[in-house]
């Protein structure tokens, strides 16, 4: 290593630039321009100046980005936003192969089309309003607005690399206006309609239709669930696999989250969970397709799960019209809205919400609350009613009745 001041002097020299003044040829006009270094040490030319001071001031200006890191790199400025993208989505590292192939396609889609071949300089250069544009385009061609987040998402987090990098100062996608997602609201079906559910599905279907609705597995964690994982004595289900179909091939990981646990079924199930289970070595998947292997939740639900709602709802219109009263369609419910049926049984059950959150998988116990805000609108009355219910039995209310 050299001496302090020699370090310093090199510092120094990699840091300083020099104002000169030269003629233009055809005019005859001084002009000045600036020699220095960019923050990848190349040496450059910033020319154009009408005067030495303005030179000298965006000398100074240029001088203070270095040190402070907002500096950026002319050659960087012209790379492509797309090299960026690709560089953003081929990140794949604690990413779920749904979540990878999802990004992909997207950008692919809705992103690269648009800004692939522009450079990050001039997305800079253009900002906010051009993003907001492009927000606007995609938007007009059917992007929903939850394609739209993860799309400006996608857009947001490959320019921030280009921060990262020095080829920009600022992130033009920051503080972009994007589209509200309305959420659909979740449908809930009864103990009554959970059976009539089971009724009407092919008869093989339906143990798996109780275990959605009373376990609120995912269909995924489902579909992966194996017979060594379920004990018949405990009524422990082990959920610690999950697959999902990415371009057409089921592929077999780890639970969203990460998140290992332990799923107990109700007592009523014993019977059809033990005849589920006859037969079947441990490493025998639980519910698999007539054909073998994983049960595919599109086939499912097209072939199993929509003509059974297709019969409940014939069987509705059939009754309306033999009594000749009206008679609600079946709800219009989703496999995943089973899901949703087991968190609200289990409220109603008594359940806490942190014995859903680890039914449910969810990350946190505020997920949960964020997600079925609604299951606990009434929380607030019934803990007064429960709280006066304990009360009584031990103080009397005239206790609390101020002195005449």
């Amino acid at each position: 290593m050299g001496s302090p001041v020699a370090v310093g002097v090199q510092r120094y020299a990699l840091n300083m630039s020099t104002t000169e003044s030269y003629t233009l040829k055809k005019s005859g006009k001084t002009r000045y321009r600036v020699r220095y270094r960019t923050v990848d040490n190349r040496p450059t030319v910033k020319s154009s100046f009408e005067t030495k001071e303005e030179a000298a001031a965006w000398a100074a200006t240029h001088l203070l980005a270095k040190r402070n890191g907002t500096a950026t790199s002319p050659a960087r400025r012209k790379l492509l936003v797309g090299s960026f993208v690709q560089l953003h989505v081929n990140r794949t590292v604690g990413l779920s192969p749904s979540t990878i192939a999802n990004r992909q396609s997207i950008a692919g889609t809705w992103v690269l089309p648009d800004w692939a071949n522009k450079t990050v300089g001039n997305a800079e250069k253009d900002g906010t309003a051009d993003v907001n544009r492009w927000i606007e385009k995609i938007a007009r061609e059917n992007a929903q607005p939850d394609t739209i987040q993860k799309a400006h998402g996608i857009l947001l987090a490959s320019l921030q690399l280009a921060v990262g990098s020095r080829a920009i100062a600022v992130n033009p996608a920051t503080g972009a206006t994007l589209p509200k997602i309305v959420k659909r609201l979740h449908e809930y079906l009864t103990h009554e309609e959970v059976a009539e559910l089971g009724a009407a599905i092919d008869p093989r279907w339906k143990t798996l239709i109780a275990v959605l609705a009373y376990c609120g597995l995912r269909f995924g964690e489902l579909s992966a669930l194996r017979a060594g994982q379920v004990d018949l004595v405990t009524r422990r289900i082990h959920i610690v696999r999950s697959v999902t179909s990415v371009a057409g091939h089921m592929v077999e990981g780890l639970p969203k989250f990460h998140k290992l646990r332990k799923v107990y079924f109700p007592a009523f199930l014993d019977d059809a969970m033990a005849s589920q289970l006859e037969g079947k070595g441990r490493a025998d998947l639980v519910f698999a397709a007539p054909r073998g292997g994983f049960v595919r939740l599109d086939d499912w639900r097209r072939r199993a799960f929509n003509q059974a709602k297709v019969e409940l709802n014939s069987d509705r219109a059939k009754r309306a019209k033999a009594t000749g009263l009206f008679v609600e369609p079946f709800p219009a419910i989703t496999p995943h809205d089973l899901r949703h049926t087991a968190a609200s049984l289990s409220v109603s059950a008594g359940a806490n919400i942190k014995a859903i959150q680890i039914m449910l998988g969810h990350a946190s116990a505020a997920m949960t609350l964020d997600v079925y805000a609604d299951l606990f609108d009434n929380d607030e009355e019934s803990v007064a009613i429960a709280l006066n219910g304990q009360a009584i039995g031990q103080i009397s209310p005239s206790f609390w009745t101020p002195a005449s």
